[in-house]
């Protein structure tokens, strides 16, 4: 029953990605809302944020929205793993003209203190898509770098990608998208130092990493969840922040429809 509503929520965040056409990048394409549906989604989220879920909505959209998203995204990927480099610039084509703005416009009015919409959304293509392939991509962007055949788009990405720096020292996953950015530009300084020619590794080395963990960090982690949610006595038990979104989404839903039975 609670999750009949949700759907109708996500699937604006679903859809711009499921209905893209990666082998058909030169079509047209179609219009990301029809008349009226962004300012409903508006709406709604408008109502949700006011609710007992709307300091978790962020956080859904982070944790169960993007991964569902991106995990669509590789799937047409993969579907003509045959060209790795036609379908990925393909795919990240409609994901950063198509897919990213549609995502920034329904959720412009959820905030996050330390990470933003955008931000959010480009990690999640960088770690449930592009990461997901590197053992494939590296020998690749090797072979177009000797070849001087490295497509713009892949270039275009790999440095929009390692612009987003969620974290201080750098992840694990930020020092791998390094080492590709690193194939196909050349100088690049990175974290781990200066790389020329297209080596994975740099030819000057850099002690920025030692002295980062030698630092205090300035930023506490915001505090996590480590047991099931309780929202008060007189709300059913919630066991994920699903729950809990599923739960105000249909409470707000039945008001709406409630106070419209009134007039």
């Amino acid at each position: 029953m609670h999750s009949a509503h949700v759907p109708q929520f996500r699937s604006p965040c679903v859809i711009t990605v499921s209905e893209a056409e990666p082998r058909q990048s030169g079509s047209k394409s179609r219009p990301a809302f029809t008349r009226g549906q962004l300012t409903a989604l508006h709406n709604d989220i408008r109502v949700l944020l006011r609710s007992q879920a709307g300091a978790f909505i962020f956080e859904y959209y982070q944790n169960t929205l993007l991964p569902t998203v991106a995990c669509l995204l590789l799937e047409e990927i993969e579907r003509f793993s045959s060209d790795l480099a036609a379908s990925l610039v393909a795919a990240w084509t409609h994901f950063y003209c198509h897919a990213l703005p549609t995502l920034e416009a329904v959720f412009i009015q959820v905030k996050n203190q330390r990470t933003s919409i955008r931000q959010a959304t480009l990690l999640a293509f960088r770690d449930c898509v592009l990461l997901k392939l590197a053992s494939r991509l590296e020998p690749l962007l090797d072979e177009m770098n000797a070849e001087g055949s490295v497509p713009p788009a892949i270039r275009q990405m790999l440095l929009v990608l390692q612009s987003v720096m969620e974290c201080y020292p750098p992840s694990e996953k930020r020092l791998k998208l390094e080492s590709l950015v690193a194939r196909v530009v050349s100088p690049y300084l990175g974290h781990r130092g200066l790389y020329e020619g297209g080596y994975a590794k740099p030819v000057i080395p850099s002690r920025e990493l030692d002295v980062a963990h030698l630092r205090r960090p300035s930023v506490v982690d915001p505090r996590r969840l480590t047991r099931p949610l309780s929202v008060n006595s007189s709300t059913p038990h919630v066991e994920t922040l699903s729950d809990l979104f599923c739960l105000s989404a249909d409470r707000a839903f039945h008001r709406r429809v409630g106070s419209k039975d009134i007039l």
